[in-house]
């Protein structure tokens, strides 16, 4: 089955990692070879994939690629279970990889202070329309940096906001 064949990383961690297919190549792969895999073998597979050697150099994987990785895996089972090739499917018994959260990385208030400065007088080395361009937007620039720099809201956010968005009431 070619599918089988296009999974090079799987393939080769089953040769280096399983003594059942220690002596097979990529090439002899078979689809009932897969009834001997176990849902240990997938877990280790996991493991594998967070550093393996691949043609001479180091591959690393980090949790979303592990899990891109778990998923086709997952579904090149699925398919094969579905269709009657194999009879038992080890994936459903893995627990899917879980992607975190990125960290939010917050500027101190030293830093949100140099940028507010900056951009207050980074004019001043400006010349002609350039100098003129900023004294327009300077006001406009600062408000924007410090609505997001204040509030925490994405950039997406800022350009959809309306003057009826903002309640000046009750602040």
């Amino acid at each position: 089955l070619y599918l089988f064949h296009a999974n090079v990383a799987y393939n080769n961690f089953l040769i280096e990692n399983n003594p059942i297919f220690r002596d097979y190549t990529t090439a002899q792969f078979k689809v009932s070879d897969l009834e001997q895999i176990e849902a240990i073998d997938i877990e280790e597979y996991l493991e594998y994939l967070k550093v393996y050697k691949s043609e001479d150099k180091l591959v690393t994987n980090a949790e979303r690629g592990i899990a891109r990785k778990f998923s086709s895996l997952s579904s090149f089972y699925r398919y094969l279970y579905r269709h009657k090739y194999i009879e038992k499917n080890p994936t459903v018994f893995v627990d899917k990889p879980k992607i975190h959260e990125k960290a939010i990385i917050r500027l101190d208030i030293d830093e949100v202070a140099l940028l507010l400065d900056y951009v207050e007088s980074c004019g001043d080395q400006l010349t002609g329309q350039k100098k003129v361009y900023y004294e327009k937007t300077r006001a406009r620039d600062l408000a924007i940096l410090t609505l997001l720099l204040g509030t925490g809201i994405r950039v997406s956010e800022c350009v959809g906001l309306d003057i009826d968005d903002v309640d000046f009431k009750n602040n």
